[in-house]
């Protein structure tokens, strides 16, 4: 998965970078899954992710920094 996040933290063809948010859609690319999986996922099984996220209403919000740290495996599960 890092060499996943390296390629594309370098392409810069998305909104990562250009965000301190990242997208449920790029984040489930990453993650390769189903965006809505891991919307559904977070809105009803939050003990089983294991990367920081919030809702704002019904927008699901996932700290790029802390997300990407988290799938480099440099810190924890902040959700549990």
């Amino acid at each position: 998965m890092i060499v996943i996040v390296d390629k594309a933290l370098e392409s810069g063809s998305g909104d990562i970078m250009n965000n301190q948010i990242i997208s449920p859609r790029e984040a489930a690319e990453l993650l390769d899954c189903d965006y809505w999986t891991l919307i559904e996922t977070c809105k009803q099984r939050p003990e089983v992710v294991h990367f920081n996220f919030t809702f704002v209403g019904n927008r699901l919000k996932i700290p790029k920094e802390a997300f990407l740290k988290w799938l480099r495996g440099e810190i924890p599960n902040t959700n549990v």
